[in-house]
């Protein structure tokens, strides 16, 4: 489960940017750690620690559905009684070939958001954690956060906060309960 609060290491030149598939963005930095402001899993909203990167980027939802199908018709022809929502590491590691992302590689891939929106595409992930390989594809593309001002204003935003989840009016997400300062 991750942490509710952000380390106080990072500064607004950490950002290395945002995905909004939701009512709030998640928060990536230069260090593989990310911040969830909101999720329908309210375990998994707050603070996840940095990891090792294989593969960080936008990929076209075409390659995704390509592989998605790739995966169906090699788990058939196995001749086994499957789900294929319980098999996603065969769909993963066939995305992995496509993008030719090296699963040995020994160092971390530098983490870069594009600029603008992006047409037809999702943020996929490539880890390595503890010596275990993990995928991640995200709801939404992730894109630049341009100018020092709007950095510094989602930091903050970010410090502020608390332990108390709470569910978002008329949607299944869940987010932080934001501190109130008391006004002089």
């Amino acid at each position: 489960m991750p942490g509710h609060m952000i380390p106080n290491r990072y500064t607004y030149n950490d950002i290395v940017g945002v995905t909004r598939g939701r009512q709030l963005p998640t928060v990536y930095f230069s260090d593989g750690a990310h911040f969830t402001q909101c999720h329908n899993d309210p375990n998994n909203i707050g603070y996840h620690p940095p990891c090792t990167h294989l593969f960080f980027g936008n990929v076209q939802n075409a390659v995704l559905d390509a592989a998605w199908q790739q995966a169906a018709v090699n788990l058939n022809n196995t001749g086994e009684d499957w789900d294929l929502e319980d098999r996603y590491g065969e769909f993963y590691a066939l995305v992995a070939a496509q993008l030719n992302v090296n699963l040995n590689a020994v160092g971390p891939v530098p983490l870069i958001a594009p600029q603008g929106p992006q047409a037809n595409v999702k943020l996929f992930e490539i880890t390595r954690q503890n010596g275990q390989i993990y995928y991640h594809e995200s709801g939404s593309f992730i894109q630049a956060v341009n100018g020092i001002v709007k950095r510094q204003t989602l930091l903050l935003e970010l410090r502020q906060k608390t332990s108390n989840r709470q569910l978002i009016a008329g949607t299944p997400n869940y987010q932080f309960v934001k501190q109130t300062v008391p006004r002089p």
